[in-house]
C-alpha cells in the first residue's frame, strides 16, 4: 500500500478535486430528487405547481449534467496522471538500480527475467486498473455511503427495511470476496512462475543449448502453463457463480422496499414523493454492495501488483 500512498501524495491536488466533485455531483442529485418528490406530492394533492419549482428543477437538471461531466473528466485525468507517475517512478527506480548494481548483478538472468515479468504483467495491469477502475471503485463507495445517510434522514423505518437484507448480502460479499482473493492470488503466482521460466530460458538459451536442456525447460514451462490454465479457468468459473448469485440477491431489497413503501403510502404514513426518492436512490446502496466482490477482487489484484513494483 505504500506505493499507492506515494501515488496519491504526488497527485493529491487532483485526488482532492476528484473527491470534491464526486461529493458535489451526489449532493446535486439528491437535492434534485427532493424537488422531484415535492412536484409529485403537489400533483397527487392537486395543488398548483409554481413556476419557480419548475425553474429550480431545470437548474438542478443542468447542474447534474455539468457536475457529472466534470466529475468524470477530472477523475479520468487524475487516473491517467497517477498511472503516469507509476510508470515514470518505476523507470527511475530501474535506472537507479542499474547504475548502482554490480557488473555480476547486471548480467544476472534472474534480474532480467524479473524486470520483464514486472513490465509485462504487474506494471501493465496496475496501469490499466488506475486508468479504468480505481476512481470508479472509490466513487462507488462514496456514493453508496452518501445515499445511505441521506435516506436515513428521509425515513429511518423504510431505510432499515431495505438495508436489513444487505446485512445478509454483506456477509455473503465478505465470504465470496475472501474466496476470490485467494483464487486470484494463486492464479497470479502461477503466471509469474510461468513467465520466469520463459524469460530465464530466453536469456540463458546458449547455455541451455550446450547442455541439451531444451526438452527439460519446455516440459517445466508446459507444466506451469497447464497449472496456470487450471487456476485461470477456476477463477473465471468462481467469478461467474458468485456474481450470478449477487444478481439474484440484489432484487430482494427493492422488492421489500416496494412492498413496505406502498403499504405506508396507502396508510397515509408516507408521501408518494418520498417513496419515489427511495425507489430511485436505493440502487446506489444495493449496487455498491452487490458489486463489492468483483471490485474487491480487482482491487486486491491491483494492490498485489503494486506490492511487486518499486518506484522512486
Amino acid at each position: 500500500m505504500h506505493v499507492l500512498k506515494k501515488l496519491i501524495k504526488r497527485n493529491k491536488l487532483f485526488v482532492i478535486l476528484s473527491v470534491c466533485l464526486t461529493l458535489i455531483a451526489n449532493l446535486s442529485q439528491m437535492i434534485y430528487m427532493l424537488y422531484i418528490a415535492k412536484l409529485i406530492n403537489n400533483i397527487e394533492a392537486g395543488t398548483t405547481i409554481e413556476s419557480s419549482l419548475i425553474l429550480i428543477l431545470c437548474l438542478f437538471l443542468i447542474s447534474n449534467a455539468v457536475t457529472n461531466f466534470f466529475n468524470h473528466y477530472i477523475s479520468r485525468y487524475t487516473s491517467e496522471k497517477m498511472a503516469h507517475t507509476l510508470r515514470t517512478g518505476y523507470m527511475r527506480n530501474l535506472l537507479h538500480t542499474s547504475i548502482e548494481a554490480t557488473p555480476s548483478a547486471m548480467d544476472s538472468g534472474t534480474d532480467a527475467a524479473h524486470t520483464m515479468s514486472v513490465l509485462q504483467n504487474e506494471l501493465a495491469q496496475a496501469n490499466s486498473y488506475l486508468g479504468n477502475n480505481f476512481f470508479e471503485f472509490s466513487g462507488m463507495l462514496l456514493t453508496g455511503t452518501l445515499v445511505l445517510v441521506f435516506l436515513l434522514f428521509q425515513n429511518v423505518l423504510l431505510t432499515m427495511v431495505f438495508t436489513l437484507p444487505t446485512v445478509l448480502i454483506l456477509i455473503y460479499v465478505m465470504y465470496s470476496g475472501r474466496k476470490l482473493t485467494g483464487i486470484v492470488s494463486a492464479t497470479m503466482d502461477e503466471k509469474e512462475k510461468m513467465n520466469r521460466i520463459a524469460f530465464g530460458l530466453i536469456h540463458s538459451f546458449p547455455i541451455v543449448k550446450i547442455f541439451s536442456g531444451e526438452k527439460f525447460c519446455m516440459k517445466s514451462y508446459e507444466e506451469k502453463l497447464s497449472t496456470w490454465g487450471v487456476h485461470a479457468t477456476h477463477e473465471g468459473r468462481m467469478h461467474a457463480i458468485y456474481n450470478s448469485l449477487s444478481g439474484v440477491l440484489s432484487k430482494l431489497p427493492l422488492l421489500l422496499l416496494f412492498l413496505c413503501g406502498g403499504f405506508l403510502v396507502l396508510r397515509n404514513k408516507m408521501s408518494l414523493g418520498t417513496l419515489f426518492v427511495f425507489l430511485n436512490l436505493q440502487n446506489g446502496v444495493t449496487q455498491t454492495i452487490m458489486n463489492l466482490p468483483s471490485h474487491m477482487a480487482r482491487f486486491k489484484v491491483f494492490t498485489v501488483n503494486l506490492s511487486r513494483i518499486s518506484i522512486l
